[in-house]
């Protein structure tokens, strides 16, 4: 009896030490998982101070890129550059028009140049030839004339005055002679050695008295001199040419015989060099003696009739001529003169002769022509100041609009790449920057997701050194108890719960330590399908727990792939078990493979609740979790491995309803098809 009830008090005692260190156990567990939960709210804590940093909860998810801006990244925001106005669209403008109005400018003065050049040459060729017909046709008139005087000289009724018998005979030889000519003579007359007229074309001036002057040009026709007095002026002006009559027989002279030409005659060569190119082209004609004085001159405008001549020099070599009038105006003119010439038979009066133009008027085809040029090239600046200001707005409008984006990209980075159309260039640039801004866009992400990894890392590492030890005397001492065959139904459930919290806390810290630093993968050829169906096999059990069905259409040709095969097979674990734990009973899930110019795609649909499109890029962040009991790291993990085995992700929305994640595997068949498209 006494044994027997020594044995009870030893179990009651034994049970009672059981009961107490179980209860220090369940102690210590809650305290480590009190604990572990504590660095996990310090770890979240963190992270949410981190850039995109947020605490998670259920209601929404963390959204990684929203508070990561350049001055966080940077330190500093990109500077708004000031100084000159002067933007790309005033040097598109300033181009524009410089290429547009330069040659134009250039077009015009040269033609405008060429034009002036090419009429001062042709003016020069007409008034050369006018000047020389000028001449040519005086010198005509008054040598005919000459010669028409000694013709007369030399006839025998000449002699006549030797005995005084020419009153009648001679006069009538004059008067038939000056009828004969038309007007050419104003009259013909004989006068003796005093001065008297004997004979005359006019009966009225026989007996006159004439006064002898001073000859003004002596001129030589043959073996006679001939002398040419100054022009007289009156009612009707005239040149008086005479000659000396001599006895043949005694050689004494008898008297001298007058011709006087109408000067209306020469008026009416020099009016006709003046007038060729009609009334309103008024041009200007001079006779000019040795002196320069002028003779006589006829213009064919009334302008000139009011003009006082004053002796004028010759024409200059540039082909100028200045006269001054009376009232001390200069007129410039284009002008060309021509001298008489001597010939064998005469000797020339020493005239000159001169056609001269307005060089006003004379250039004016020159001058409208040039002010029709610049009303065209106004016309074409303005046109080209529209077209240039259109033309740069076009151009530097869309430049401009992607520089503001860039700018204010930091505070607006929910705002797309403006829509900049314009030049292929201007395109071209745009959809450079929208590339630009996906990848700075995928970077901030990175960033974001690698500052939380390594705040995961540096926890991890701590909570192995400060948990895993006393978590694995407890693991331990849990252990030895659970040997005790003497432990009651109570105390192995005890131990059994303890071991379960245990192993669950060693699974957080395992997915931490792989979170914050994974290995490396360890690359070999592996068969996808194959790796699909074992998992799938795994968690076949899992799934009929919940009614839930994993169809497989495995439709690639080619499912081989350099992979590390544990890691492959966590990212599917990973994803089914997320799809298994998120869907209702009866839910389904569809994988899926094919492949794609982008590699061997392998798809993972459900029939769950899915993802919002704008939390599908936040669900690969640590601690970013959609269900309750979570945390947050499985995709988080997926993702890192994808990186390892440069693929890619994404998440759409899914035929059956819920989310479809889309992995793109690079494989043997791929890379091969852009090598043989590269080549």
């Amino acid at each position: 009896m006494r044994n027997a009830r020594e044995r009870n008090e030893a179990m009651h005692t034994e049970s009672g030490i059981f009961v107490r260190n179980g209860y220090n156990v369940l102690t210590s567990m809650r305290m480590i998982e009190n604990f572990s939960r504590l660095r996990l709210l310090d770890l979240r804590s963190l992270i949410r101070h981190l850039p995109g940093g947020r605490s998670p909860g259920r209601p929404a998810l963390a959204r990684a890129p929203e508070n990561l801006s350049l001055k966080q990244d940077t330190g500093s925001v990109p500077p708004v550059i000031s100084g000159s106005r002067w933007t790309l669209a005033h040097t598109l403008l300033a181009a524009f028009l410089a290429l547009a109005i330069i040659p134009l400018v250039i077009v015009t003065t040269l033609t405008a140049i060429n034009s002036r050049q090419a009429l001062r040459t042709e003016i020069n060729i007409g008034l050369q030839r006018d000047a020389k017909a000028l001449a040519d046709n005086v010198d005509s008139m008054l040598f005919e004339r000459i010669k028409d005087l000694v013709g007369w000289r030399d006839q025998e009724i000449m002699q006549d005055a030797a005995v005084n018998d020419v009153d009648k005979r001679l006069a009538g030889m004059l008067e038939n002679i000056q009828n004969s000519y038309q007007g050419l003579y104003s009259r013909l007359e004989f006068v003796d050695n005093d001065g008297k007229v004997i004979a005359s074309s006019l009966r009225h001036a026989i007996g006159e008295q004439r006064e002898r002057v001073r000859p003004w040009q002596t001129v030589r026709f043959s073996d006679a001199a001939i002398f040419i007095d100054p022009l007289r002026d009156g009612p009707r002006r005239e040149l008086a040419i005479h000659t000396p009559v001599v006895n043949r027989y005694t050689g004494e002279s008898l008297g001298e015989l007058y011709s006087y030409l109408d000067w209306t005659n020469i008026q009416e060569l020099l009016a006709q060099a003046a007038g060729l190119k009609g009334k309103d082209h008024p041009r200007l004609s001079l006779l000019v003696d040795r002196s320069g004085h002028v003779i006589d001159d006829v213009a064919n405008a009334l302008q000139w009739r009011t003009i006082h001549w004053k002796p004028v020099v010759s024409v200059s070599d540039e082909g100028l001529l200045t006269i001054e009038d009376s009232k001390g105006r200069q007129w410039r003119f284009l002008a060309s003169e021509a001298d008489s010439d001597n010939r064998p038979e005469r000797s020339g009066l020493g005239w000159r002769s001169i056609v001269a133009e307005p060089r006003d008027l004379a250039f004016a085809p020159v001058t409208r022509l040039l002010h029709l040029q610049l009303i065209i090239l106004g016309l074409v600046a303005v046109l080209a100041i529209l077209a240039s200001y259109f033309l740069s707005r076009r151009i530097s409008g869309p430049i401009r609009d992607l520089s503001d984006f860039a700018r204010e990209f930091d505070e607006h980075r929910d705002a797309s790449v403006p829509d900049t159309g314009g030049v292929r260039e201007v395109r071209e640039l745009r959809s450079a920057f929208e590339e630009m801004t996906r990848r700075l866009f995928q970077s901030r992400i990175q960033l974001v997701r690698a500052s939380k990894l390594a705040a995961v890392g540096e926890l991890a590492a701590n909570m192995a050194h400060e948990v895993r030890t006393p978590l694995g005397i407890l693991q331990s001492s849990a252990q030895l108890l659970s040997q005790d065959q003497g432990l009651s139904d109570q105390g192995r459930e005890m131990i059994d719960f303890i071991l379960d919290e245990t192993r669950r806390l060693d699974r957080l810290i395992t997915m931490l330590l792989e979170c914050g630093r994974p290995r490396s993968a360890v690359l070999t050829l592996i068969d996808l399908h194959e790796t699909i169906d074992a998992v799938v096999e795994l968690l076949s059990q899992k799934a009929a727990e919940k009614t839930i069905a994993i169809d497989t259409a495995l439709e690639a040709d080619h499912s081989e792939i350099e992979a590390d095969r544990e890691q492959i097979t966590q990212v599917l674990i990973n994803l089914l078990l997320n799809a298994i734990q998120i869907l209702p009973p009866g839910g389904q899930i569809r994988i899926g493979t094919r492949e794609t110019a982008r590699g061997l795609a392998l798809e993972i649909a459900d029939s769950g609740p899915g993802i919002p499109p704008e939390d599908r890029q936040r669900v690969f962040e640590p601690f970013v979790s959609g269900r309750d009991g979570g945390f947050g790291l499985g995709l988080s993990i997926v993702h890192q491995i994808l990186e390892q085995h440069h693929a890619e992700i994404e998440v759409a929305d899914s035929a059956l309803g819920g989310a479809l994640f889309r992995i793109f595997l690079p494989n043997q068949h791929s890379t091969q098809t852009k090598t043989e498209e590269r080549r």
